[in-house]
């Protein structure tokens, strides 16, 4: 073979290989284009999730030092609480003997409100309300009555310190459904369905989650705190829907019942308070796992008697 020849065969051999490698690199991204098309709605990473946060609080207004603080759940109706929880009452574990009610209204046609809203009753008295998100359009809120429930697991580095040994209850967690998305601060209603917190605020009100009740951080963190920390008795969710006749009255006659201790503008100025806080978050506000209120330091509940980013060994935001 002459070396004319053999340099012809080079180029050959050659311009195979390149051709196989062009063609593995048009495949592959071809099949993550489609991958990506067939990825459902909310199956995000934490970064992503994240990266959405900051895309929509870069949007949100500023601050200003005039703005009304919003108060926490405590702070807002103290005077209430107290006579709800005295503090004579309190056990030895500082839990309160007492039964917590939340009542969730999904699409609340015909109530006089427009957006989903959640009331909260404490031993039959009716002490807050608050903007949420149910089900988009093809997922399904369940709707009925269950316990609300906050997953316990044991601390991290147990063989260091044994007594982190003894399951607390845990605020990090996350949706192995939808890809390790973030669902801090949540109680379990049933199964794979929870009330958490979401950093998408712009949709609080509406339908938006994947099945999960959906709320501000600071409600997630309150509701948290309640379950967790304040109700020594039943914690439960009665989540109504509205989409036939019968589940409609079923759903005013719930309202009906909150309305004989506080009128229909005292709820709506609550929901349109939480709106109010949501829109003027900004990204200097969020700290992880949550966002300090307009004018107020973040103060994390604790899970039951232990700091929790200590105990399951999670960095604590500066």
């Amino acid at each position: 073979m002459t070396k004319f020849n053999r340099v012809v065969q080079s180029g050959k051999r050659l311009l195979a290989r390149c051709g196989a490698l062009f063609l593995g690199m048009l495949l592959g991204t071809v099949v993550g284009a489609i991958a990506h098309a067939q990825t459902p709605p909310g199956d995000a990473s934490v970064a992503e999730e994240m990266a959405r946060w900051d895309r929509i609080a870069s949007e949100a207004p500023e601050v200003t030092d005039e703005a009304t603080p919003r108060l926490s759940l405590k702070d807002r109706l103290s005077d209430r609480l107290e006579d709800l929880f005295p503090r004579d009452s309190l056990t030895e574990s500082g839990n309160v003997s007492t039964r917590m009610l939340v009542e969730v209204f999904k699409r609340p046609v015909g109530l006089g409100i427009s957006k989903e809203f959640m009331i909260i009753s404490v031993d039959d008295q009716v002490v807050a309300a608050h903007v949420v998100s149910t089900a988009m359009n093809g997922k399904i809120t369940i709707e009925g009555s269950y316990p609300l429930t906050a997953m316990k697991l044991t601390g991290y580095g147990t063989r260091l310190h044994p007594e982190r040994k003894v399951a607390k209850p845990y605020p990090f967690v996350t949706s192995a459904t939808y890809g390790n998305s973030p669902m801090y601060w949540g109680v379990q209603i049933r199964g794979g369905y929870w009330m958490h917190s979401t950093p998408h605020y712009g949709q609080l009100g509406g339908p938006a989650s994947m099945g999960c009740v959906r709320t501000s951080y600071p409600t997630a963190m309150e509701m948290f705190d309640l379950v967790v920390n304040q109700v020594d008795g039943s914690a439960r969710v009665i989540i109504y829907g509205s989409d036939t006749a019968a589940k409609r009255t079923l759903q005013k006659s719930a309202l009906d019942r909150s309305l004989k201790q506080v009128n229909l503008q005292w709820i709506i100025e609550q929901v349109d308070s939480d709106l109010a806080d949501a829109h003027a978050i900004t990204k200097r506000d969020y700290v992880g796992y949550g966002h300090a209120r307009r004018g107020k330091a973040l103060d994390f509940p604790k899970c039951a008697d232990v700091d929790c980013f200590d105990y399951f060994g999670v960095k604590k935001p500066l």
